[in-house]
């Protein structure tokens, strides 16, 4: 099935600002059918190819707890926040206050909404520089505000002294266009307000309105007058005569067959033939179509030289960010690496392109260019390098608009085909990933952005071709989804969760996972994702040299950047264990599917001096966090000064390293629902000394005097041994002997003997039952995350590094077990074997 070539879409971005009480609830589904539907419909009529967005912000009275803000739902998709509205509004807390005796607390929702206007300005790039986005904030109220003077509630310190004299230009600043709603007309604080922020025309409702309500409307366009009617001009080939006046020339009325038809006059002869389909009059020629001057698509050649510069450019900037840091110019570093920042997003998108363009058959020579181009550049540090594409998008005439009789309660949604704001490459795409038709089929929609319409239609068929073949697409791990989308792994069934190929770029010289080649579960297809942020990763660690400090520099991706608030992120997060142990991956799943937290991937940075070293830590962070069965937990200081751990981290199959970010702190940390999950199937196993002892005290009490004195000096002399042994492996063995002896010890009785040895015996029960549970627990968790081995290559002291300032492996535990393995109990395995022997040659008796 053909693509629909459609350009991205810009946004229209409304916010819903509804005080809670009951009085507005009772009159909500007047409002939203009456007033909200004419209003969103007018949106979507005016501005074709725009894409709506809705938040939602709904308020109480000012001593509400923990806050007046009842519901603050960031900007999503119409769809799901619609339905919403209309069926269940008590889940966004319509309903769910009193208006008090004080008022309500207006000036947090309004301040709310444009701390949401804010966050996701920061974080959207609208695909066309000519079509902003459209901001609007929808106002219904019922009640009054309150008399507080700033607001309290907000996450932004710079709105921190937001007043109500001040809000009017706050408004404008950012181009917001303020709708009113009062369900009151007593109500003349909100009227005051609209009047001020109103930068345009005051629009006046087009649609009924109620006498005790009243509407402030600004921002929709007014609806243009029709034009009058033009008079049928003619043709210059057509003769003007009288007769074109008469009315031979219309309809032939049946219903009078006995009227004569008028006498055709001399000039007939020149007139045209007349249609073959009797008409009215004449008809009008509708006027020429103003067809928008063709913007120059730049060609193959152009765009590859265009991702050279740009790489070139990228590639500089990063120079130039590391020379600053190592010259202690962090002002300039942080200057470049925003400036970096700034690029990513429109590079990812030409780099697509010219990735997808260069997949068909007749650009193999260019390809083989490129490859040759990217060899050379390596040696840079060439990754999937940011830029800014300044070529203008080709538009591609958008559909009809809405028809103007629709009785729907909202504009039509495109739910079934959304396209994203901004596309964004797969993670991990590489020069033969192209050769995957699924991931093709995911560039192809930046790839028309930029091609000609023949271009287009020639690369859809060899992608139509390609998957006429059978090749199965590449799974990958999920889009990182946000709350108000399906959950990454709450949607898939429990073990499903596969491993993420590694989220940088890969050069020719990498290889997938082993997974990549089978086919995934029939699922929808799923957006890429938005780099959001770079910084490091820093925890610490015990080696042999002491104590020091490990850190990874790593980029953040999601498929919504405005939910995680990345602009508020630090440059680099500390790292700390949780006392909790990791649970298993159903577990997990279970977790997530609850909590509903804003998901994003970490990938290891490319474009850093020593790229190789930073990926070897950032595999063993993630290997020590499988060995030691932990997940890390890591916060950043909120705008409003509070900081508690709000982001958990864990790996997915030694491969990734996914972020679970809560706004609000981890409500809870994920738990086992397997009460016993190493059941010992034998509890009481017998140890192989106890049949040996029970041998060794059936023997008469002359001969087991005479063998435990010949245990004891074989004992000694073994014990002088072993010290010796210790001492020589840096003076680590303790000043005690390991047995039941010490050097400066009589021989103990025989009674005294035999209860050290039982009392042993206990001990060393207890420690095999719990390494045989460690044993199993650790191979369950391996079975649900996946191997927790090294890697390859890895490091040596990066697999022992990270302790998170936690429980340390003692030294004991890196020394030789001889020691320990063949003397516990006082007495070694093989003596008590060698001397059993010889009493049963001996004939058991003295």
């Amino acid at each position: 099935m053909a693509h629909d070539v459609t350009p991205p879409e810009n946004t229209i971005a409304v916010a819903f600002v509804v005080d809670a009480s009951l009085s507005l609830a009772a009159q909500w589904h007047l409002v939203i059918g009456q007033y909200v539907a004419p209003m969103l419909k007018r949106l979507s009529e005016s501005n074709p190819g725009f894409r709506f967005r809705m938040a939602f912000v709904s308020y109480g009275t000012a001593d509400t707890r923990p806050t007046p803000l009842l519901c603050t739902r960031f900007f999503a998709d119409f769809q799901p926040v619609t339905k919403l509205i209309k069926e269940e509004p008590a889940k966004l807390g319509v309903g769910l206050s009193s208006s008090g005796t004080h008022g309500m607390s207006a000036l947090e929702g309004f301040v709310a909404a444009v701390e949401m206007f804010d966050t996701l300005q920061s974080s959207y790039i609208p695909p066309d520089p000519n079509r902003p986005p459209l901001y609007h904030i929808f106002h219904i109220a019922s009640s009054p505000p309150d008399d507080v003077e700033f607001p309290q509630h907000n996450r932004l310190s710079e709105l921190d002294r937001i007043t109500w004299d001040t809000l009017p230009s706050e408004l404008l600043k950012r181009n917001i266009n303020l709708s009113i709603i009062n369900l009151d007309s007593t109500l003349p604080k909100f009227s005051e307000l609209q009047s001020s922020a109103a930068s345009g025309q005051k629009v006046m409702p087009w649609f009924p309105v109620r006498p005790q309500h009243t509407l402030s409307l600004s921002g929709f366009p007014m609806p243009q007058a029709a034009p009058p009617k033009a008079t049928p001009q003619k043709r210059p080939h057509e003769v003007i005569s009288v007769d074109d006046k008469s009315p031979d020339t219309k309809r032939v009325r049946l219903s009078q067959p006995n009227e004569k038809p008028a006498p055709t006059p001399t000039v007939a002869s020149i007139r045209p033939p007349p249609p073959s389909q009797p008409v009215a009059n004449n008809p009008i020629q509708p006027p020429p179509q103003n067809i928008p001057p063709q913007i120059p698509v730049p060609g193959p050649q152009q765009l590859l030289d265009r991702f050279r510069l740009e790489d070139a450019k990228m590639r500089e900037l990063n120079k130039a960010m590391i020379e600053a840091r190592n010259r202690g110019e962090n002002l300039r570093a942080e200057a470049i690496h925003q400036e970096m920042t700034k690029r990513l997003p429109q590079h990812t998108k030409l780099r697509q392109v010219v990735f997808t363009m260069l997949k068909s058959p007749q650009m193999a020579a260019m390809r083989q260019q490129l490859m040759q181009g990217q060899q050379l550049a390596n040696q840079g540090n060439l990754s999937n390098a940011t830029a800014n594409l300044a070529t203008p998008s080709l538009k591609v005439p958008q559909g009809s608009s809405p028809a103007q009789g629709s009785t729907a309660a909202f504009p039509p949604n495109d739910g079934a085909n959304p396209p994203a704001n901004n596309f964004v490459p797969p993670q991990g795409m590489h020069m033969r990933s192209l050769s995957n038709p699924g991931e093709i089929g995911q560039g192809f929609n930046a790839a028309r952005m930029q091609m000609s319409p023949s271009a287009a239609a020639q690369m859809q068929k060899v992608i139509e071709q390609q998957n006429r073949t059978g090749q199965p697409p590449p799974q990958h791990l999920g889009a990182g989804p946000s709350k108000s989308s399906p959950n990454m792994m709450a949607n898939m069934p429990p073990g499903s969760i596969t491993s993420t190929p590694p989220m940088n770029v890969m050069t020719a010289g990498d290889h997938p996972p082993n997974n990549a080649a089978q086919p995934p579960p029939p699922q929808t297809q799923q957006p890429g994702k938005t780099p959001v942020w770079q910084g490091t990763l820093r925890w610490s660690g015990v080696d042999a040299t002491g104590k020091r400090e490990m850190q990874v520099h790593v980029i953040a991706f999601a498929q919504n950047p405005a939910e995680c608030q990345a602009n508020t992120w630090p440059a680099s997060f500390m790292l700390t264990p949780t006392a909790q142990a990791a649970v298993s991956t159903q577990d997990l799943q279970v977790w997530v599917k609850k909590t509903q937290p804003a998901l994003c991937t970490f990938a290891a940075q490319p474009r850093i001096a020593d790229p190789k070293s930073n990926e070897l830590h950032y595999r063993s962070l993630i290997t020590l966090l499988l060995n030691k069965k932990v997940y890390a937990i890591t916060g950043w200081p909120r705008p409003g000064g509070g900081q508690d751990n709000n982001i958990l981290l864990f790996p997915i199959n030694a491969q990734g390293l996914v972020g679970a970010f809560f706004l609000n702190g981890i409500p809870e940390l994920p738990k086992s629902t397997n009460l016993n999950p190493n059941p010992n199937p034998n509890p009481n196993p017998a140890p192989p000394m106890a049949n040996m002892m029970a041998s060794l005290a059936k023997l008469p009490p002359e001969q087991r005097t005479a063998l435990m004195a010949q245990f004891a000096m074989a004992q000694r002399a073994r014990q002088a041994q072993v010290q010796q042994q210790a001492a020589a492996l840096n003076n680590a063995a303790s000043s005690s002997g390991p047995s039941g002896f010490t050097p400066q010890q009589a021989p103990q009785t025989i009674q005294q003997q035999f209860q050290q040895h039982q009392q042993q015996l206990q001990q060393q029960q207890q420690q095999q039952q719990q390494q045989q549970q460690q044993q199993q627990q650790q191979q369950s968790q391996q079975q649900s995350f996946g191997s927790g081995q090294s890697y390859s290559g890895m490091m040596p002291q990066a697999n022992n590094m990270m302790n998170f300032n936690a429980q340390q492996t003692q030294m004991s535990a890196s020394l030789p077990r001889a020691v320990q393995n063949n003397v516990q109990g006082g007495f070694s395995h093989e003596i008590l074997q060698s001397f059993m022997q010889r009493s049963a040659e001996g004939g058991g008796g003295a």
